[in-house]
């Protein structure tokens, strides 16, 4: 009996005693979230210990003024992208003429002629013999030989020779070419993809030349300087953009020479290949 009389009021002093630290920690980490269900399990712990507070005659309940935690916001949705053509295909929302013309273009850079329109020196039977990957107008991996040689310190295409691009195939009677023996440089040429130079050449001139002006003085050891070429077909000095070293000004130029087999003059472009 006396030792359960003991018990009772030693058990009474300490909670007397460590009530309020006890109580004082909870609200703590109810302000601070760290208790371990969070702000609505500490606030929950406070009150149960507040309870048996007063049931020992302990000082009035803390006030807890934790506040949910605010629910994540959701992730906007991606705005999809609008559908483009695939490739090698018209742009979309080209005008019915301009989409005709993207037709007629593919029409012809597909169909394989023949003598008397072929040769009489040729590489290709059609543009799209070459121009295949991954559609038609794409690149290849074909190759065609240049050559040339260096006069004097100035270079010569030796067109007189057939240069500077060799014709691999002949129609019946004509001698394939040769590399001539007076050629000093040779170099190898890998088919190239055609896609949207239409666009290429809707850009003006003087905005290419005005980007080169602005990247002397914001990157002048990585300026670009243009190509300044004559145009076989309006006689007018342009920018170059097509071709390796972008020796062509406008499509139809890049076009003939591309067309010319051979000695055949300039003038004859369309009807040779």
């Amino acid at each position: 009996m006396f030792a359960s009389r003991s018990c009772a009021q030693t058990r009474k002093r300490l909670t007397r005693a460590f009530t309020p630290l006890v109580t004082t920690l909870i609200v703590t980490c109810s302000l601070t979230g760290c208790a371990t269900g969070g702000a609505s399990s500490s606030a929950a712990q406070t009150t149960a210990t507040t309870s048996s507070t007063a049931s020992v005659g302990t000082s009035a309940p803390a006030q807890s003024i934790a506040t949910p935690s605010p629910s994540p916001s959701p992730r906007p949705s991606p705005v999809p992208l609008a559908p483009v053509a695939a490739v090698g295909q018209p742009l979309d929302g080209i005008t019915a003429t301009q989409r005709k013309q993207h037709l007629d273009g593919a029409t012809h850079f597909t169909t394989v002629e023949t003598v008397p329109r072929l040769g009489p020196l040729f590489n290709g039977r059609s543009c799209a013999e070459c121009h295949t990957a991954p559609t038609v107008g794409g690149g290849g991996s074909q190759r065609v030989t240049r050559f040339g040689r260096v006069v004097n310190g100035v270079f010569d295409p030796m067109t007189a020779q057939g240069g500077g691009l060799l014709q691999r195939f002949a129609i019946a009677g004509w001698a394939a070419e040769i590399v001539p023996p007076e050629a000093t440089l040779t170099g190898q040429r890998r088919t190239t993809a055609t896609y949207g130079f239409g666009l290429f050449e809707a850009i003006a001139d003087a905005d290419i030349t005005a980007c080169a002006d602005r990247q002397k003085v914001d990157t002048p050891a990585q300026a670009g300087t243009p190509n300044l070429v004559k145009s076989a077909s309006d006689g007018k000095t342009h920018v170059g953009r097509f071709g390796w070293k972008c020796q062509s000004a406008k499509l139809v130029d890049f076009a003939a020479n591309a067309m010319i087999r051979g000695r055949e003059p300039p003038q004859r472009a369309s009807d040779t290949r």
